[in-house]
């Protein structure tokens, strides 16, 4: 744990601690509980914290907190903590304590029952999960909504996309401006993964149903696209696809890539590498790295390895890519009169680059990956992996994992 989630833990069980003891001494009327010894227990369970035992602090502190409704807000922050440390165990346990005797309201009830949900998925107890959400969902407008956001994490766990769908198309007709948006979104990739389970199958019918709806319910969603161009491509149809990939090209500029690769691909297919390199020819690659070495590859086939070398030491000078200097010095080892511009081109690129390399980067939490995830790993938005060139100037900052 770092040492700025250590610093808010510890605050946090400061500020409950507090609350308890101040409970305490205004609680005369209490007989169980007397309120020099919820004063005893603030400063054993602030000892505890000063001694870097966080977990001993929390049990003197759920002894020294009666739960009731002025002490509820409480109760969840401390299930919240129990779960953001593992002790997912603990938090279900006391969460459940909570719903079992006592006298809360409904709305106070479903707040709990919200908490416990979250520690039920952490837990991969989806079953229970699902059940509590189904009570939720008949509850008030504010639960049911949290409710249906929760259900949706658990049916993509299940990878059952039609109620993930079912769940986002409520929020959509129901939800505020920006939730509304991010649920279209989300219900456009759910469509997608259907899609892509149909081509799997090879029913191009099925995907291309599902396409329709995807595109229907959000026309921003370059996934669409690209995998409609793959529906054409596989059915024959391929002058189709370039359409699409064209326009995705020309619109799309933060995909270019993937869109040139896949024309590629279907060029080649199609026996239209001519038409290919021509087209080539006229697109600017700028910094995307693997548009360049897409770039080098057809000057290889069309001109030779040395226009290629050519080519890549152009765009090393504004690109330092540890991936563009590879390629380089793949391409001339047989042009002995190029390879001492190639070492110099790795002399500048080595000195500068670090050590990791990253293709994507999650615009929302800004998680990196290696290959393009529609669904970030990091913070489980949809759609928010955007490419990343590996120019030097663009190195992980923060050390997020890698996949």
């Amino acid at each position: 744990m770092s040492l700025l989630q250590n610093l808010f833990l510890y605050l946090l069980l400061v500020l409950a601690l507090s609350i308890a003891w101040y409970t305490g001494r205004k609680s005369g009327q209490r007989k169980a509980r007397s309120a020099a010894n919820t004063e005893s227990d603030y400063f054993i369970g602030l000892n505890y914290l000063l001694n870097d035992e966080p977990d001993d602090a929390v049990d003197v502190f759920i002894n020294a907190l009666e739960p009731d409704r002025g002490s509820l807000e409480t109760h969840l922050a401390l299930g919240t903590l129990l779960r953001r440390r593992g002790k997912v165990d603990r938090s279900i346990s006391h969460l459940q304590g909570l719903l079992a005797g006592y006298d809360f309201s409904a709305e106070e009830l479903a707040q709990i029952k919200l908490q416990l949900t979250r520690s039920y998925i952490a837990a991969g107890l989806l079953d229970r999960a699902e059940k509590l959400l189904e009570e939720l969902e008949k509850g008030t407008s504010k639960a049911r909504e949290a409710a249906l956001g929760l259900a949706i994490t658990v049916y993509q766990m299940e990878k059952d996309w039609r109620k993930a769908i079912d769940a986002a198309t409520e929020l959509v007709r129901t939800g505020s401006g920006h939730l509304k948006q991010e649920m279209q979104l989300q219900a456009s990739h759910f469509y997608c993964e259907l899609a892509e389970q149909s081509m799997a199958l090879g029913n191009l019918k099925s995907a291309r149903e599902e396409l329709k709806m995807a595109m229907g319910i959000c026309r921003t969603n370059v996934r669409v696209q690209l995998l409609e161009a793959q529906v054409h491509a596989s059915s024959g149809n391929h002058q189709e696809a370039l359409k699409i990939l064209q326009k995705v090209i020309h619109q799309e500029p933060l995909y270019k890539a993937e869109a040139v690769m896949a024309t590629l691909e279907y060029m080649k297919v199609a026996g239209l590498e001519k038409v290919a390199m021509k087209m080539l020819g006229e697109i600017e690659p700028g910094s995307d790295t693997r548009l360049i070495i897409e770039l080098a590859d057809f000057i290889a086939i069309d001109q030779g390895d040395e226009s290629a070398v050519t080519f890549l030491l152009q765009h090393l000078k504004k690109n330092p890519s540890l991936a563009l200097l590879g390629k380089a010095v793949r391409r001339v080892r047989f042009i002995p009169g190029m390879q001492d511009k190639v070492m110099e081109a790795a002399q500048t690129v080595l000195e500068a680059h670090s050590l990791g390399q990253f293709a994507f980067r999650c615009e929302n939490c800004g998680f990196e990956l290696k290959s393009l995830h529609w669904h970030c790993p990091g913070c489980g938005k949809w759609g928010s992996v955007l490419p990343l060139d590996d120019r030097v100037s663009a190195r992980n900052p923060r050390g997020y994992s890698v996949l």
